[in-house]
């Protein structure tokens, strides 16, 4: 029986200052699930996120991870379970790439337990699958947008998790990169990692498939199968604007089309 590995029920969240940000979302997922999530700015991705990290703890109902609640797990055994990656930052330290990625053994480890030959191989192998392993002695601080996004998935897998929670995880990098991402995630979601992303990008939904959860302004949540909430409805009430999807048979691929006049280049 595949179990769910994470069960979202009920989840409400409103800020010290009064202000709802989630309202009654939920969700179940599967080992090698993946979902994308969607919604505007200031409609509670990154919030609903950090309730999933266990960064914040107000919120109302319950998460279970692998049926435990998440809020009795130590942050050192979530760690071990869940691997998260940010938003492309500037970053205030200048550790070599292989170093950065050797971090992910942590939560593997006691406070005085040295790295091991095993675990040298194990980042030496993730930096080779990621294509990256020439940055290995470079500092993190040298490398580029795209590469240092691929150094922070590399030390989430480095971690050995079953769960890759994203957020953002295109938003600095450029065209190329962008889709080189994507596709990393595909594979990873194909190797069983259950995979979580938040995206401003409503096409990377439809090229990762699985699930996709909407989160509107209003608070609404919706989620399902992406081959069947992203229609052009639904698009266009979640972002405000008139939005198609079209399937260019050329190209083997369905992208969002925004229908706006005034800025499409008709006269």
């Amino acid at each position: 029986m595949n179990k769910n590995v994470i069960d979202v029920k009920s989840i409400s969240f409103t800020f010290p200052k009064g202000k709802r940000v989630l309202d009654n979302i939920s969700f179940s997922l599967k080992r090698g699930d993946i979902m994308t999530i969607l919604g505007p700015n200031g409609s509670g991705k990154t919030t609903l996120l950090k309730c999933l990290l266990n960064n914040y703890l107000t919120y109302s109902g319950s998460i279970n991870l692998f049926g435990k609640n998440i809020k009795s797990y130590s942050p050192k055994e979530y760690a071990a379970n869940v691997a998260y990656v940010p938003q492309l930052t500037q970053l205030s330290f200048e550790y070599s790439v292989e170093d950065f990625v050797l971090m992910g053994i942590n939560p593997h480890k006691n406070f005085f337990e040295q790295p091991s030959s095993e675990d040298y191989n194990l980042v030496h192998q993730n930096l080779v699958n990621l294509g990256i392993s020439n940055l290995e002695k470079k500092l993190m601080g040298e490398v580029s947008g795209g590469e240092r996004q691929l150094a922070y998935i590399a030390r989430a897998l480095t971690q050995r998790p079953q769960i890759i929670i994203m957020d953002e995880p295109t938003s600095a990098l450029d065209y190329s990169n962008q889709y080189k991402v994507i596709k990393i995630l595909k594979k990873l979601n194909k190797e069983g990692y259950t995979v979580i992303l938040t995206s401003h990008n409503p096409e990377y939904a439809l090229m990762l498939g699985g699930y996709v959860g909407m989160l509107y302004r209003n608070n609404y949540f919706s989620c399902g199968e992406a081959t069947k909430l992203m229609t052009d409805k639904n698009l266009s009430t979640l972002y405000g604007s008139s939005i198609k999807v079209r399937y260019l048979q050329d190209c083997d691929a369905y992208v969002c089309v925004r229908v706006d006049k005034e800025y499409g280049g008709q006269k």
